[in-house]
């Protein structure tokens, strides 16, 4: 990133890194803008206990350009940038509800704005697989905040 080392007070991502591949190099780039003991807050869709993904889904059409990671791992990548993780929250009940109230809002017919704009004609399914993924335990949106350390 163009910005000077420790630059920055904090940091947020929000369902972003599921379709990043270098992870190792994203979270190292923030860390360096970041001041010691800066926040980052990580909002991320992340591995369930359970394996099998289901295609498409919001972030990607298959298997090839989804990047998710469990909870686990994303906590040895944040350690390995020089991140403190001090807080962990699974957010898959509020995600399941704001799945099915999508779904239903849409067989009422597409509101005005909303995520389906970016999706297009792929978004209910995309939506309908997420809640199942979510219903599963492939997936879960977790949310994380991190420390930098010194």
């Amino acid at each position: 990133m163009p910005f000077d080392d420790g630059e920055f007070d904090a940091a947020v991502t929000f369902h972003v890194a599921m379709n990043i591949k270098d992870r190792e190099g994203l979270y190292r780039e923030i860390a360096r803008v970041l001041k010691l003991g800066a926040e980052f807050c990580i909002y991320d869709v992340m591995k369930g206990e359970n394996e099998g993904l289901i295609y498409p889904v919001p972030w990607a059409e298959t298997e090839q350009t989804s990047h998710v990671t469990s909870p686990d791992e994303m906590l040895a990548l944040l350690d390995a940038a020089g991140f403190d993780v001090v807080d962990t929250q699974d957010r898959t009940e509020f995600g399941i509800a704001f799945f099915k109230e999508r779904l239903a809002a849409v067989a009422e017919g597409q509101p005005a704005v909303g995520l389906h704009l970016l999706m297009g004609r792929t978004s209910k399914p995309k939506f309908e697989n997420v809640l199942r993924n979510l219903e599963a335990g492939h997936v879960a949106p977790v949310l994380m905040l991190a420390r930098r350390r010194g």
